[in-house]
């Protein structure tokens, strides 16, 4: 695969990324002020509920489907089979799901204060299964998908704001967020047949698919323990104040998270290609590269919000979620260890068929995330769930990194210039803060922000930072033509 290539499906996997931003960005101020921290929390709490139980129905093809599909997306008939095997293990545990979903619901296991929402969410499950995003991530088609994440969020917030208008509506809150979602994996599974045949096959291999699938989906289960359970325990011991206030720095550290591990799933397809072909050269070269790019980004991106994290949760949330600044400042740490971690585990164990390790490594974060909520959810509410979600990611690194060096694989060094450039554009802009005098918390971001990417920017040509002069070299090329 050509950089060129890998730039632009790098490009369209960040439209898709901002989308993800922009949609909150844009509706969760107005949400958060009409609904208040009880109503977004009731949502949050149905969507980690139902989370589960989607988890159970995908199963690991998240990963696993971008990785089968990517090997054979040149032959037609494999590509076409391959996808009909993974869709019948698919529609079984769709089916198991559902029944433990309804089954738990009537035996009152769950709080049902809220089980209108908890059913709004569990519509989405199905529409996850028959999406088959992993097929079109395998195929490359970011282009498309970014197309069609426009379309879906463009809707998604008109009818928010056209939907929610007081306190009781944040049931219309859960429909709108399952369309965000559900309305792009339709449109999937409409144009799915442009890539694969309708016809039946002899001798489906579904058995060889069970093994992997069954690792990933211990990984992810394993996985959202410490990203949901954390709510869950943080509802019934604190309460659902708390859960609003906690979502929304969970929200904010997310999206950012996402942005610095947009290139971990464009590359995927191409890295497992390179192992099966024996490419290791290719493959340690595109390693480094994505290690180099998530430094950067996530070193950039810590630094900034690390200052404006104030601002930012009062143009989000208003002053009802002041609490959630320090949960903010807590959890942009994982921004940069969790990034790495994606490249160690996503784009190293996985490619190379380490998956039991990898799932081994998110076993050891789940126990730390879960033993340090036990002991201090009750002192310390969410400011606990912040810090156990820090601590998990650092174990979750930490395991990774001994399996590498126990396999003899090494992982990338790591450039020192990011963190110097960090430490002082930090260091300057926050003296720079004290002396800007603006009420507007919005114009205070501008401007707080463009004096932080100024003075990072010069550093980086300061101290000749690899990944920043090679973007700024590319952008003069493009000026020029």
């Amino acid at each position: 695969m050509s950089n060129k290539s890998i730039k632009l499906n790098l490009v369209m996997n960040i439209i898709v990324t901002v989308l993800g931003v922009v949609f909150p960005l844009v509706t969760f101020p107005y949400v958060s002020r009409v609904l208040g921290p009880t109503g977004t929390g009731a949502v949050s709490y149905a969507a980690s509920i139902a989370s589960y139980f989607s988890i159970l129905a995908m199963l690991g093809v998240g990963t696993y489907g971008i990785k089968a599909c990517a090997e054979v997306k040149n032959d037609k008939d494999k590509l076409s089979k391959t996808v009909q095997e993974i869709m019948f293990i698919l529609c079984f545990s769709m089916l198991v799901s559902y029944f433990l979903f309804f089954w738990i619901i009537k035996l009152g296991l769950i709080d049902t204060t809220y089980k209108n929402v908890i059913y709004i969410y569990g519509v989405g499950i199905v529409l996850q299964v028959i999406g088959m995003e992993w097929l079109y991530k395998a195929m490359e088609q970011y282009a498309f998908i970014a197309l069609r994440s426009i379309v879906i969020k463009a809707i998604s917030i008109v009818l928010m704001f056209v939907l929610i208008r007081e306190k009781s509506d944040y049931p219309m809150y859960a429909v709108v967020n399952v369309f965000a979602d559900g309305g792009a994996q339709l449109i999937n599974f409409a144009l799915s047949f442009r890539y694969i045949k309708r016809k039946r096959y002899r001798n489906y291999e579904i058995k060889k698919h069970i093994s992997p699938l069954f690792v990933f989906f211990l990984t992810n289960v394993v996985h959202l323990i410490y990203t949901n359970l954390d709510i869950i325990m943080l509802e019934h011991i604190r309460g659902i104040y708390e859960v609003g206030i906690y979502n929304m720095a969970l929200r904010i550290e997310n999206i950012l998270l996402s942005i610095v591990t947009a290139l971990g799933v464009v590359i995927l397809p191409q890295l497992s290609v390179a192992i099966k072909e024996k490419r290791y050269d290719d493959f340690n070269m595109l390693n480094k590269k994505a290690l180099n790019y998530t430094t950067v980004i996530a070193l950039f991106c810590v630094g900034v919000f690390e200052i404006i994290a104030p601002e930012t949760v009062r143009i989000l949330g208003g002053s009802e979620y002041e609490d959630a600044i320090i949960l903010l400042r807590i959890l942009l740490i994982v921004l940069f260890v969790a990034g790495i971690a994606n490249i160690s585990g996503l784009q190293i164990l996985i490619p190379l068929g380490k998956e039991k390790e990898f799932l081994i490594s998110v076993v050891w974060g789940a126990i730390i995330d879960f033993g340090l909520n036990v002991l201090l959810i009750k002192h310390l509410g969410n400011k606990a769930t912040a810090i156990s979600t820090v601590c998990a990611e650092i174990m979750v690194f930490v395991v990774q990194l001994l399996y590498l060096k126990k396999n003899k694989i090494e992982l990338p060094r790591l450039n020192i210039q990011p963190f110097v450039i960090c430490s002082i554009s930090c260091a300057i802009t926050f003296l720079l803060k004290k002396t800007f005098f603006l009420d507007n918390n919005i114009s205070y971001c501008i401007v707080i922000g463009m004096t932080y990417g100024v003075v990072w920017l010069l550093l980086s040509f300061l101290f000749k930072e690899p990944i920043i002069l090679e973007l700024m070299k590319t952008f003069v090329k493009k000026i020029r033509r």
